[in-house]
């Protein structure tokens, strides 16, 4: 029985077993054996690589300087990747030193020789573009890097990807100051590349210093550039822009601004190991030479770094030595130690040193020919006694005698600045003091200035050698001299700027008059406070504007008021007033922007003349009207702009008043030289606190109005007109709105404003 069980077990097993068995035996045909496996002949196989080649660097003798790198701006680098260039900068003995804060910008940019930029992650604001652009017009240079693989991706709030974040967008706002704008593209080439369709190969350079010997560069992903300049390398044949297709010359690397500053769309060529490839490294030694050899020019502001490493200091007249003035000279010496300069106290000057003079007016016979050069002659009118003149001096250039002593005379000074040879090149100044009078300078075009408390700072330049002339006409005030130069402060200091690098810089300053006193050392006229309502006054030689237009070919304006939101103090634009005084003369359109929000570029096809007035807006500019603003002057159309807060300011102050500066400029036609012109009341009754503008330095643009005595920070710009190369950049700004002045002097400055833009 049990036996019968266990076959039965055995059967179901056979039974179960026996398909799988018979479909192996059916379909086994005996154990695998596997073929050849054909295999690529590897050594066949030629990957292509960059052509290197080698390259000696060929060393220019340059004078020891300092170019920054910023890294204030969320810059998208690491300074190991600038070690190639940093290597060749330093053999041209150049420092490379980072700009690791905004606040910081501007007092390091005293020193430097050039300003390098590279893939900034955050804008730059107004102020700071104002700073860099006031350094290339000292003849600093400007090297501006962007890269398409430097960019940072935007998600919005859940984490969801929003788009790119790329260098240029950051870097765009201070290149178009340039006339140059980075395109937000990256450049390929899938027919002939260097081993991958972004490595483009470049053949097509101009011939320039930078390109001397270069043949043939590599760009490792560039973006494309525009600019109203030829591009000194551009990408040609079958390379084309990501953003729209495009082929053909395409700018990769520009030069602009007579030489002075340099556009590169890409990073990566100049770092390690790409540098070897093709004639990569020999431009990167061209641009560590065009960085080192910088014609830099250098203003009273930029104390001390105009001089050498060696500097005399040299006591004219032997001003009595108190121990105020001795303390002076000790931080002096301090402050020229801690940026690598020695300064030495020394009984006479050496000719071919760099020299400090301090001194009095009345014993500065030691620098009567630095004086001379500068077209200015100091008379004596003696009031105790005098001594037998001294033999002459040695003619300028030569210098002054080094063996020559200071004529021994206490007397009252008299001061005249008269014009040189070139017309328009210096200021006016002459100045008859007696005993009992009250000695004053009195300046052609800009108001009278007290000899007492007023000091005279004279930079002047022969070859490498600088030679800085301070005088005041008691020891007290060089001593406030001294702390102004050691603090860089030049504020309500009547500046003479150098229209050329060989032409004295001269600047008149107030010393020890009490704030509030005077000026600060200059005269306040009396005036009665302004009337609420605007009484017509007398203009000299009116010349009324007469329009040369046809009717029919009248000049199109677009007057746009930017009244979003609320204003300050009256929410009030001036484009009312603006359209008030053109409707005569113009085709003028009115535009809100509360009501029909910003105008497309479209939209201003035919016009030829913008007005943006923001009257007491406050923030009117944002990215989108900054964008506008752009686009319209990189056509080379002109464009006024009036605001309380136009622009981008350290601080604000009160303004009460304007002051006439430079009466030869057409803004200035109708108006006296030196004129000053109260503002009216506003309808608040509220005194206006508006933007306070820095300096404009003339290579930039001209100051054409200064705020008035009457107002906070006198003598500031208030009015200045900007243009740039090639037509761009043609834009009047007025700090403050329109409405603010009389009827009379408004109509006169608008007119004269539209009519010099519109017949450039």
């Amino acid at each position: 029985m049990m036996r019968a069980k266990w076959w039965l077990v055995a059967l179901v097993l056979l039974l179960l077993i026996a398909p799988s068995v018979g479909r192996w035996l059916y379909f086994f045909e005996g154990r695998y054996q596997p073929g050849p496996v054909p295999r690529p002949d590897l050594s066949a196989i030629r990957a292509p690589t960059p052509e290197f080649r080698s390259f000696n660097d060929q060393l220019m003798v340059s004078a020891p300087g300092v170019v920054l790198v910023d890294r204030a701006h969320d810059n998208r680098f690491d300074m190991a990747e600038l070690s190639v260039l940093q290597v060749r900068l330093t053999a041209r003995r150049q420092r490379l030193e980072p700009v690791v804060t905004s606040e910081d910008l501007a007092e390091q940019l005293r020193e430097a020789r050039a300003l390098i930029i590279i893939s900034p992650g955050k804008g730059w604001t107004f102020s700071e573009i104002q700073q860099v652009q006031e350094f290339v017009d000292k003849g600093g240079r400007l090297l501006l890097v962007t890269d398409p693989t430097r960019f940072e991706v935007i998600l919005d709030e859940f984490g969801e990807y929003v788009g790119l974040d790329h260098d240029v967008t950051h870097l765009n706002d201070l290149a178009a100051r340039f006339g140059l704008v980075f395109q937000a593209d990256y450049l390929y080439n899938t027919v002939e590349n260097e081993g991958n369709f972004r490595n483009i190969r470049l053949t097509n350079l101009a011939e320039h210093e930078l390109t001397r010997g270069v043949n043939e560069v590599v760009f490792y992903a560039t973006h494309s550039i525009r600019s109203v300049e030829p591009p000194l390398i551009a990408a040609g044949g079958e390379t084309r822009s990501s953003s729209n297709e495009q082929a053909g010359d395409l700018g990769v690397a520009v030069l602009t601004t007579s030489g002075q500053v340099l556009a590169l769309g890409d990073l990566t060529f100049m770092t390690e190991p790409y540098r070897a490839a093709y004639d990569n490294d020999r431009l990167v030694a061209h641009i560590a030479d065009w960085l080192s050899r910088a014609p830099r020019q250098y203003e009273l502001d930029d104390f001390p770094f105009f001089f050498g490493e060696q500097v005399d200091l040299v006591y004219a007249g032997d001003p009595a030595l108190n121990s105020e003035l001795l303390a002076s000279s000790s931080t002096l010496q301090d402050l020229f130690a801690q940026v690598g300069k020695d300064l030495e106290i020394r009984d006479a000057e050496q000719p071919t040193q760099d020299t400090l003079f301090l001194g009095l007016y009345e014993s500065a016979g030691a620098v009567q020919p630095y004086l001379a050069a500068a077209q200015v002659t100091l008379g004596m009118t003696s009031t105790v006694r005098t001594q037998e003149p001294e033999a002459a001096q040695t003619p300028f250039p030569g210098g002054p005698s080094a063996s020559g002593s200071a004529p021994a005379v206490t007397a009252t000074p008299s001061l005249a600045i008269a014009p040189p040879v070139q017309e328009e090149a210096a200021i006016t100044v002459t100045m008859e003091a007696t005993p009992v009078a009250r000695d004053r300078l009195q300046i052609a075009a800009m108001g009278e200035v007290v000899l007492t408390g007023t000091s005279l700072l004279l930079l002047h330049t022969t070859g490498e050698r600088q030679v800085l002339v301070v005088l005041a006409d008691t020891e007290a005030g060089l001593q406030k001299a001294v702390e102004r130069l050691r603090e860089g402060d030049l504020e309500n200091c009547l500046l003479h700027p150098a229209e050329t690098p060989a032409e004295p810089i001269l600047a008149l300053c107030p010393t020890e008059v009490p704030s509030g006193d005077g000026g600060g050392g200059w005269i306040k006229p009396e005036r009665q406070p302004p009337s609420p309502i605007a009484t017509p006054r007398p203009v000299p030689s009116p010349a009324p504007i007469t329009p040369t237009i046809e009717p029919e070919t009248q000049s199109g304006i677009l007057i746009i008021a930017m009244d979003r939101g609320e204003g300050r103090y009256d929410s009030l634009t001036g484009a009312d007033e603006f359209a008030s005084i053109l409707k005569d003369r113009y085709q003028v359109k009115m535009w809100s922007l509360a009501q029909e929000g910003l105008p497309s570029e479209d939209e201003l096809d035919g016009y030829d003349l913008i007005v943006w007035a923001a009257g007491d807006f406050e923030d009117p500019f944002g990215e989108t009207e900054n964008d506008l603003l752009l686009s319209w002057a990189l056509q080379g159309k002109p464009a006024i702009i009036s605001g309380a807060y136009v622009g981008d300011a350290d601080s604000q102050a009160v303004q009460r008043d304007i002051q006439l500066r430079d009466a030869t400029h057409p803004m200035a036609k109708g108006f006296e030289a030196g004129e000053i012109i109260d503002f009216v009341a506003a309808p608040s009754g509220i005194e206006y606190e508006t933007n306070r503008f820095n300096e404009i330095s003339r290579r930039q643009g001209t100051v054409v109005w200064v705020r008035g005595p009457r107002s906070e920070a006198t003598g500031t710009p208030s009015v200045f007109v900007m243009t740039g190369e090639a037509g761009t950049l043609r834009m009047v700004f007025i700090g403050f709105p329109i409405y603010l002045l009389p009827e009379d002097a408004r109509t006169q400055l608008v007119s004269n404003a539209v009519e010099w833009l519109l017949t450039p």
